[in-house]
């Protein structure tokens, strides 16, 4: 069993705020020995998990474009799906060896088999393969196939998966960046498509919260949307600072056991 395990949840452009999150338990000897993550957020747990650091993470963010073809805006819906090629040689340029076995730490990601209806959380196999089917938004980006069967974005069925993790972590910190709130009533198409989104992602994120012992939820990425990739530095800075205003929670939860690792 691992002391503390991290479950980021999915959010397009707003996962960037996990890399926040990430650096934020980092300065205060915070590391995570086992991960999971579903679409944006196994995007960022697995180059966390291939050793880089949320400063390297966040480079490879903005010098590659990471998240921009999470940024489909209408083009998915207009001029065909996306096959995710370019998030499937980014990974393989990054982590060379492309495999979950020859990780620094543990990772699962979450995946939504739609040939048994089903969600699989997957450590096994290849990192580009299973990681471009977690990310694979339904009508947007083309299904991934393999092991004869059809797989999609994982958040269609488990947008937070602590479950894989729950049962190998002394305690479990889990992180959404999506709206938990809902307030006005949306006024057009698109509004309203988009709460529709929000809403289907958070009725399977909010049965995960009270398997965690630790819930940071960034409010002020949720207030970004999906696409707004333009806005990287903003969204990192609102998974900073949310988890340092609950720093002492997270501080006093982890030494209950004495299970923040330090640099010595």
């Amino acid at each position: 069993m691992y002391p503390i395990g991290i479950s980021l949840s999915g959010g397009g452009a707003r996962g960037i705020a996990h890399i926040g999150v990430l650096q934020a338990l980092l300065e205060h000897d915070i590391r995570p020995q086992v991960f999971s993550g579903s679409s944006a957020g196994a995007i960022v747990g697995l180059f966390y998990a291939a050793g880089y650091s949320p400063a390297e993470i966040m480079d490879v963010v903005k010098k590659s474009s990471l998240f921009k073809i999470l940024s489909f805006g209408t083009t998915g819906l207009t001029s065909g799906l996306s096959d995710l090629s370019y998030l499937e040689k980014l990974i393989v340029e990054k982590i060379p060896h492309n495999r979950f076995d020859q990780l620094s730490m543990p990772f699962y990601a979450a995946v939504s088999n739609i040939t048994d209806g089903c969600c699989e959380y997957l450590n096994t196999g290849l990192l580009s393969e299973v990681v471009v089917a977690s990310c694979s938004i339904p009508l947007v980006f083309k299904p991934v196939k393999f092991n004869n069967k059809t797989y999609i974005d994982g958040g269609f069925f488990d947008n937070l998966p602590v479950k894989p993790i729950r049962p190998l972590s002394e305690k479990l910190i889990a992180v959404n960046v999506n709206p938990s709130k809902f307030g006005n009533d949306p006024n057009h198409v698109l509004s309203i498509g988009q709460r529709c989104f929000d809403l289907s992602i958070w009725r399977n994120t909010a049965e995960q919260i009270s398997q965690a012992d630790v819930f940071i939820d960034v409010e002020e990425a949720a207030k970004y949307r999906l696409i707004d990739v333009a806005r990287a530095d903003n969204l990192y800075k609102a998974g900073y600072e949310k988890t340092m205003t609950q720093m002492s929670e997270i501080l006093s939860v982890l030494k209950q056991r004495e299970l923040v690792i330090n640099n010595g």
